[in-house]
């Protein structure tokens, strides 16, 4: 098996051109995404993607197409396989579609194979791997499935086997490796754990036999279930109401202004609607529903009124 290391960067730099350095890189806009699947054509976030023959290939992907996230939208999932010959201009054509709507899997490929590993969906992470023949008008054929589902990992290809590291695995950042021996393919195998902490969306490549990890985040799980629920609403709101709690209190103790009735009506505002939705928090993990938020745009509003008075 491969040597895996990781890697601990802070800022990297990657030049894949030549030439004089104000000349080097040159950047153009070739074209759209494509306007088949509706809401696509906006971009997508975490698809899947491959070069063959002097095509793009892109599968998959995510959204917001109706309304931003902040705003409460709802993400949308897709399931199309798009090509478009490298030219000036990318003119797109749906050459076939996944078995189910992804995104945020492992796109890895070898010549004219195509491997999308896991991933997850509006409804799940998953355990799914497919093999896609460009070469033969994108046919779908099924890997062994992952031992657990795994979304946001990374991976790659090295002497005939498939590398999966890190992602999340049931929900939970992971620190493991798996590998697919493609001259054989019949299970995968957990090979190691990586000797660092566990991360996700983490990048890697191999080389001379080693697999390079480097990259990735990992934060507390119930936090990132929040967020993925689209709590954020909330998590804002009291992050404002202890933010202007904490300046109003200072203030007060070091005397930094004089009390009149605003603040304190600005202060109350401000707490009340904090308070509200901690215990919309204490209502939403007992009752596992997600519970209707009070709208936190008046509360920054205020919020700043109340900083701006006390400086």
């Amino acid at each position: 098996m491969q040597k895996i290391i990781s890697l601990f960067i802070i800022g990297i730099a990657l030049l894949a051109c030549t030439g004089k350095r104000e000349s080097a890189c040159l950047l153009k806009e070739i074209g759209r995404m494509p306007a088949i699947e509706e809401g696509y054509e906006q971009g997508v976030s975490a698809c899947y993607a491959a070069l063959y023959d002097g095509a793009l290939y892109i599968a998959g992907g995510c959204n917001f197409p109706d309304k931003p996230a902040a705003e409460g939208g709802t993400k949308r999932y897709y399931k199309g396989i798009y090509r478009a010959t490298l030219a000036d201009t990318l003119v797109w054509e749906q050459v076939g579609t996944l078995p189910e709507a992804s995104a945020y899997g492992v796109s890895v490929q070898e010549g004219e194979r195509w491997y999308i590993i896991g991933g997850i969906n509006e409804n799940s992470s998953l355990k799914t791997v497919l093999s896609i023949d460009i070469s033969n008008g994108c046919k779908i054929d099924t890997l062994p499935s992952l031992p657990n589902s795994i979304d946001n990992a990374c991976g790659c290809i090295a002497n005939n086997v498939i590398y999966v590291a890190g992602g999340n695995i049931g929900g939970k950042a992971s620190n493991r490796v798996y590998a697919l021996d493609l001259s054989i393919a019949n299970c995968w195998e957990m090979i190691e754990e990586m000797p660092s902490r566990a991360r996700v969306q983490p990048v890697c490549a191999s080389n001379n036999g080693s697999i390079f990890v480097w990259g990735g985040m990992a934060i507390p799980i119930f936090l990132f279930k929040w967020f993925k629920d689209k709590n954020y609403k909330i998590f804002a709101t009291m992050f404002l109401f202890i933010v202007a709690t904490t300046l109003f209190l200072l203030g007060e103790y070091f005397g930094a202004f004089e009390s009149n009735l605003f603040h304190w009506f600005a202060y109350i505002l401000v707490a009340s609607i904090g308070l509200y939705n901690c215990k919309l928090v204490i209502d939403s993990i007992k009752t596992g529903e997600k519970q209707t938020v009070i709208p936190y745009g008046p509360a920054l509003i205020f919020g700043a009124f109340v900083v701006l008075f006390l400086l």
